[in-house]
Parts: structure tokens; C-alpha cells; sequence
């Protein structure tokens, strides 16, 4: 049987069915674990309840050596060797299943852990940093666990590009994709590869208006402290102190976090409410109806 090289469209719409599966599996878990254990429950452990429904998929289908709905769908085949077509071996695709799988949800553990010690003046790998370093240190994580998605479009836009590796999980296992039927489109790849340069363009954008604001805040603060620096010193940890006992989030119990305010009128930070209302379409307080675009985000609370 002749095999050719998966292109950008069907790596796509696979993509695009395996998410399908995965979400209508995530959902169907999750109204279990609510029915079992109740409300309270899967509010704390809802995003994990989401990693084990993906985990349960991968591994029915990816690291038992099948080929996930998706890729059946499109008839793609994985490969580790682009040019022999040979099947990736089973290390290398449990390895691939635990970095997509349980990287995204680490990463953003470990960002939120180190921005928080930051924030209640912890240590960051049992080092103690001075005032200038760990107000770099917290933009920096701020940054990170809030525009991880810039990273992800980056990464996107080089898929684009070169037409290989959707997700940086198979990029760093090195498993690609063979198609069982041709499906040439040069004006699809034209387009997709626009498409590519145009997100380039848009995240050297971002990236360049953060550290303008960053290098102005700077400046800012430099200049209050030459103007009245003893106040300055003094009035800043009570203001720190006031902002984390302003808010703190009844879902994840965390205070250096954006709140946002549901239209029944509850606060909670911005990820625990989105994901709420994206999943269950219900707020975690009283369960009203919450759209994810009826969330207001609190700027000045």
C-alpha cells in the first residue's frame, strides 16, 4: 500500500477530532466524579479529572500502539523514521503520551507555585532574591503562566511553516505522520505557511509591548524612589500586604491571582471561573448559569 507525507490539513482536522473525543470523555468523567463524590469535589479536582480523561485516551490508543479516532478518521499512521516508515517503538510513545499529557499541567503548577512563594516573600530554589530580582523574577512568571499560549501560537506558527509536528510533545519525540491517501493542496500550504509568518509577526508584537511596559514600569518606580525613597520602602509591603488579603479565590484558595467577577455577582480568579463556565457553563458558587464571555475581569480590586 503507497503511504505519502502527512500534510497541514490533515494533521489539522485530526487534531481537531481527537480534541472532540477528548473533550466529550473529559465531560462524561467529570459529570461522574460529581455524581459520586459531589460538587465540592470536583470543583478541587476538576482539572485533574480533565489530565486523567486524556491520559485515559492516549493510552487506549496512542501507547497501546492503535491508531487514536483522529488519525483512523484521516488515515494517518505515526512514524518515527519519515523515510523507512517505521512505527515509533513503545518507549517512545509513552514518552510522547507523558509529555502531552502531564507537561501543560506541571508547567503551569510549577509557574503558580514559583510565583506565589514570589508574592508571600519565599524563597525560589532555597535561595532568598533582593527586592529588584524578585520583582523581576514575579513579572517574569506572571508573564509565563498568563501568555504560556504565545508560547504554544509560536510553536504553532513554525508547524505552519514547515508543515511537521502539530504538537511540541511529537516534536520532541520525533514521531510524524504518513497519510494512506494523497491529499495535495498547494494553495492550502501557501496559505497555511502565510498564516505562520503572520502569527510570528503577531507574537514579536506581544513580546515587544511587554517589555516596553516592563522597561516603563521601571523607569516609574526608579523615579519614585529618588523622589521620596524612605516612603516608598515603607508604604510598599503594606500595599502588598493589602492586596493579598483583598482576594482570595474560594476554588483554588490562592491570592496572587486576577479575580473576576461572575453576573451573579461572585469573585473568583480568572482560570478557576473560565474553566468552570467553559466545562459546566455554571458558576461555582451558586450554580447559575455563566457564560465564559458574561466573566468580567477585575483590574483594580
Amino acid at each position: 500500500m503507497n503511504s505519502y507525507v502527512a500534510e497541514i490539513p490533515e494533521l489539522v482536522r485530526a487534531h481537531r477530532k481527537d480534541q472532540d473525543h477528548i473533550e466529550e470523555l473529559s465531560a462524561t468523567v467529570s459529570q461522574l466524579v460529581k455524581d459520586a463524590f459531589g460538587p465540592r469535589v470536583w470543583i478541587r479536582y476538576y482539572r485533574e479529572v480533565a489530565v486523567a480523561a486524556e491520559l485515559v485516551y492516549y493510552a487506549t490508543t496512542t501507547l497501546s500502539g492503535l491508531q487514536t479516532l483522529g488519525e483512523e478518521y484521516l488515515s494517518l499512521v505515526q512514524v518515527s523514521d519519515i523515510g523507512r516508515r517505521v512505527v515509533p517503538s513503545f518507549g517512545r510513545r509513552l514518552l510522547f503520551v507523558l509529555l502531552h499529557v502531564f507537561g501543560p499541567y506541571l508547567s503551569e503548577r510549577a509557574l503558580k507555585s514559583l510565583e506565589s512563594r514570589l508574592t508571600l516573600e519565599g524563597t525560589v530554589f532555597g535561595v532568598e532574591p533582593n527586592p529588584i530580582a524578585r520583582q523581576s523574577l514575579t513579572s517574569l512568571f506572571r508573564w509565563l503562566s498568563r501568555h504560556s499560549t504565545t508560547l504554544s501560537r509560536l510553536h504553532l506558527a513554525l508547524f505552519y511553516i514547515f508543515g511537521v509536528y502539530y504538537h511540541l510533545s511529537k516534536r520532541l519525540t520525533g514521531i510524524r505522520y504518513v497519510s494512506l491517501r494523497p491529499q495535495t493542496s498547494v494553495n492550502a500550504l501557501r496559505l497555511f505557511r502565510i498564516l505562520g509568518y503572520l502569527t510570528i509577526g503577531q507574537v514579536c508584537v506581544g513580546v515587544g509591548l511587554w517589555l516596553t511596559d516592563q522597561i516603563l514600569d521601571a523607569q516609574k518606580k526608579s523615579t519614585l524612589l529618588k523622589t521620596s525613597p524612605q516612603s516608598n520602602v515603607e508604604e510598599a509591603p503594606q500595599r502588598r500586604s493589602l492586596t493579598n488579603r483583598a482576594f482570595q479565590c474560594s476554588v483554588c484558595l490562592e491570592t496572587a491571582k486576577a479575580p473576576a467577577c461572575t453576573p451573579c455577582g461572585h469573585l473568583f480568579c480568572w482560570d478557576c471561573v473560565i474553566e468552570q463556565a467553559a466545562l459546566s457553563g455554571t458558576c461555582p458558587h451558586c450554580r447559575a448559569t455563566v457564560a465564559p464571555s458574561r466573566v468580567v475581569p477585575l483590574f483594580n480590586l
